[in-house]
């Protein structure tokens, strides 16, 4: 079995971070305008740069940040690969929080709380019902995630089909995901969600 190690650890995350800053600077500058980001602006590539693009990167790496270290302390916790927000239903939780917050018209301030509580109640109802048992295995707790995702996404499609024709769209794309502009403001605020629930500055590795 192959140990982690301090230089394979440092190598690793040295080398991915290399491999993000070249993807985020080629989707700034490539596009139906092309322009180099250091050189001089002329206005406006500079709002294209701005306001249009680097937003919506930004905002794609933070979610590729966020479903890592989510599947990542998943499987840390439970010692299983297979762990992951969608096959313990914790995202689906997730998603339905977010399709009541847009039923009930709440602001876009509350929706991540909202979604944070559907993912936590998603949560423990996976280990509520897997812990009928004397024991509680990994194996025991994807299985229930499996089947509570199947439930709550039919209550899911049920919601939209509810709903009216312009927040049944909202739900749409709120499923399939979109990268809309958004503001560096906003962006900051997810980041902070982020951050905060990141469990590697906290986790103790073994070398």
């Amino acid at each position: 079995m192959n140990h982690l190690t301090v230089q394979k650890w440092f190598f690793t995350n040295l080398m991915l971070f290399i491999i993000c800053s070249l993807i985020i600077l080629g989707a700034t500058t490539i596009g139906p305008t092309l322009f180099w980001p250091f050189g001089n602006l002329s206005e406006e590539t500079s709002a294209i740069l701005w306001t249009t693009r680097l937003p919506r990167v930004l905002l794609a790496a933070l979610a590729g940040y966020a479903l890592g270290v989510t599947g990542t302390s998943f499987q840390g916790l439970l010692q299983n690969p297979l762990a992951d927000p969608y096959i313990l239903g914790v995202s689906s939780g997730a998603a339905l929080g977010s399709i009541i917050s847009i039923a009930f018209g709440f602001p876009f301030s509350l929706i991540p709380f909202v979604s944070f509580a559907g993912a936590l109640s998603a949560m423990l109802a996976v280990y509520g019902i897997a812990s009928t048992q004397k024991q509680v295995t990994p194996h025991t707790l994807l299985l229930t995630g499996v089947v509570l995702n199947a439930f709550l996404f039919a209550f899911i499609l049920l919601l939209n089909g509810l709903m009216s024709f312009e927040q049944s769209q909202k739900v749409l794309l709120l499923l399939i995901g979109n990268l809309e502009t958004e503001s560096f403001s906003r962006i900051g605020f997810m980041a902070l969600f982020c951050v905060v629930g990141d469990p590697t500055p906290h986790a103790r590795v073994m070398f």
